[in-house]
């Protein structure tokens, strides 16, 4: 981890109140603080000294029909408070008039990306997946909102795919990037149309459920992989719940494989028989239809920077970032992503 730094002017970094003022609540207002790397839709903060910090962490305002991030990572620490603590930082105070928590602060070694996980880290996630899924009475109590994109039905994954990406353009890209980007564009159809025209035709015939009925939804962290996690002395804890709620089992192991940053050599099939034993020829059959769509997804995730709207929002939430080598590192992962060997292969 980063060491803490004291700048000389905390306002020139463009700091919100809000953490000045839970800095100051915490009796932490004469240390150090340091705006942590990580996501791009919030911001983040550490603060206090080496044995005594905290992490603030601020949320976007909820727009009309956009998702209550807060709301859903509120509920879902509080739930894993009580059946998976010591997978989680322990939530100190929700403060919803700023819209922002505060969290414990770990200490530990973040994984790096591109590195592989090893079977003890698999083994430590999926007791955490488990411990999610033990106590469901409770969950229904604690748990309001559905995952992000939780949808119960295949067809429905497909037309989020396909609005991402008829969403994507080039005309606002740097020159040096617009030919790259449409060429990425062109492959990512190809693959989609592939995809689209087999998934329909097998649910058509009935090859394939498209819907997963409610009772068969599991609760998820949704952003779920190692991307998310801490190596530290009393084992692995995992962080940023946004996006968490009710989900479709499937879908929670498709990303857990396919998502890009710090990728895993499990097989889903090894993954469904340790998470789900009960439940592996359902989700086996369900995971070789969602996966291929799901892995589109993903490269139009890494290539949100094609929508000018997103790309945007990007930059509205990280003021600093190089624009230009944010994008040409996202074009240059999105490559790489789609060259590599699809884990489901073809259906």
């Amino acid at each position: 981890m980063a060491p803490l730094t004291q700048p000389t002017n905390l306002k020139i970094l463009n700091t919100p109140e809000y953490v000045f003022h839970w800095m100051k609540e915490l009796n932490v207002a004469n240390h150090a603080i340091l705006e942590l790397k990580g996501g791009i839709n919030n911001r983040v903060y550490r603060c206090g000294s080496r044995n005594n910090a905290y992490v603030i962490k601020g949320y976007p305002k909820c727009q009309h029909n956009t998702r209550d991030r807060m709301r859903s990572e509120v509920e879902f620490l509080r739930f894993a408070g009580e059946v998976a603590k010591e997978f989680v930082p322990h939530l100190i105070q929700v403060d919803w008039e700023r819209h922002c928590v505060v969290l414990e602060y770990i200490n530990g070694i973040s994984f790096t990306e591109g590195c592989v996980p090893d079977n003890t880290d698999i083994v430590m996630a999926s007791e955490f997946f488990i411990r999610l899924n033990s106590n469901r009475p409770k969950a229904e109590q604690l748990i309001t909102m559905n995952a992000a994109e939780g949808y119960l039905s295949l067809t429905q994954h497909i037309e989020n795919v396909s609005i991402r990406i008829r969403k994507m353009r080039t005309e606002h890209l740097p020159v040096s990037h617009q030919s790259a980007a449409t060429q990425l564009i062109k492959k990512i159809k190809d693959v989609y149309e592939i995809m689209e025209n087999k998934t329909l035709r097998q649910i058509r015939s009935g090859t394939f459920n498209n819907d997963i009925g409610s009772q068969s939804l599991c609760i998820s962290p949704s952003d779920f992989g190692f991307h998310n996690a801490i190596r530290t002395q009393s084992g692995i804890k995992f962080f940023d719940f946004e996006f968490s709620g009710w989900d479709d089992p499937a879908k929670t192991i498709a990303d857990f494989v396919l998502q890009p940053r710090v990728p895993i050599e499990n097989t889903p099939s090894q993954l469904i028989k340790l998470l789900q034993p009960d439940q592996v020829n359902l989700i086996t059959e369900r995971c070789a239809t969602l996966g291929p769509i799901l892995r589109i997804k993903w490269l139009c995730i890494i290539l949100s920077v094609l929508n000018p709207a997103r790309l945007n929002q990007i930059t509205q939430v990280n003021s600093s970032i190089d624009v230009k080598g944010f994008i040409d590192r996202q074009l240059s992962t999105a490559t790489k992503y789609l060259e590599k060997r699809d884990p489901f292969g073809l259906h």
